[in-house]
């Protein structure tokens, strides 16, 4: 999948965890916007292997990589350090970081390469998604088009539904944020 595909991925992923949030009842620390923004950021994070080693030959797109994340941020969460980024250490972020970095493990296993989903443990080097996975290419336009175009309309959806449940500060933000979300892509 190509980096603007695991970025949108990564945003939808933030902001179906966040309507699955708000309906059982839960309250988020960190406004709408912010949270979706960490799932971008972290829908990327495995692709970080490709300054490292070979792309896909390790931990980062292993399944073990999303627990890690989700447990160093729920620390940092705990320590108060004072940090320029201590505010977004928080049990939320932590969540969505980590369903951030699967969904792109996750993706990834739809390619032909497959991902080491159980790495150190596992002995296969690849894994496909079941039934779909292994179908599709990396750099297919069209699959990473369609997944782009389909994560921006539920993007849309998720950020209309945040103004409506008052999770974002003011509607302003919101729709701040679609055209942000639009412009990218």
């Amino acid at each position: 999948m190509k980096r603007r595909t695991h970025i949108a991925l990564g945003m939808l992923s933030a902001g179906i965890t966040i309507l699955i949030l708000i309906a059982i009842g839960a309250e988020t620390e960190l406004p709408l916007g912010d949270l979706m923004l960490i799932g971008g950021i972290f829908g990327i994070l495995p692709d970080i292997d490709i300054f490292i080693k070979k792309h896909r030959n390790g931990f980062t797109h292993s399944i073990f990589t999303s627990i890690v994340v989700f447990f160093i941020i729920l620390i940092l969460s705990i320590i108060e350090y004072g940090g320029i980024f201590s505010n977004f250490f928080t049990w939320d972020s932590a969540l969505i970081a980590s369903i951030a970095v699967f969904s792109h493990t996750l993706a990834d296993s739809l390619t032909s390469w497959g991902v080491p989903l159980y790495y150190p443990f596992g002995k296969r080097k690849h894994v496909h998604f079941p039934l779909i996975g292994g179908r599709l290419r990396y750099d297919n336009s069209f699959a990473n088009m369609a997944i782009e175009i389909s994560s921006i309309f539920l993007l849309i959806l998720i950020v209309a539904t945040g103004i409506f449940t008052g999770l974002e500060s003011s509607p302003e933000n919101s729709i701040k944020l679609v055209r942000d979300i639009i412009s990218y892509f």
